[in-house]
């Protein structure tokens, strides 16, 4: 069982990309089939909640501070972060060069 409205926000927060960091209430009833008030209100209610936020010229949406937020508590929190940041700040340390560490994820990394 799935919740509608649920899932119709997260369908709106994965709208947004490096390709289209911004968007407005229009793009977003498009593009999800929506109609333009059941858009608004799920975008007003993710900016209330910081996960999006307006910008007062252009009138568009990009990505809240929030979602940065839960971004780093997921970083923190992977398995593989756990386990390779030890031995990759030694590395870095014994080599003076960045180390990063990655997982492919369909095709990127």
């Amino acid at each position: 069982m799935t919740i509608q409205s649920v899932e119709r926000a997260l369908q709106v927060l994965a709208l947004f990309s490096h390709r289209q960091p911004d968007l407005g209430i229009a793009e977003i009833s498009r593009t999800l089939g929506l109609a333009p008030g059941t858009a608004h209100g799920l975008v007003r209610t993710l900016a209330k909640e910081g996960f999006l936020k307006q910008d007062t010229q252009s009138r568009r949406y990009r990505l809240g501070l929030r979602i940065y937020e839960m971004g780093i508590v997921a970083a923190e929190t992977l398995e593989l972060n756990q386990k390779a940041g030890g031995p990759a700040h030694q590395l870095a340390g014994k080599t003076q060069l960045v180390v990063r560490v990655a997982t492919w994820d369909g095709d990127s990394m």
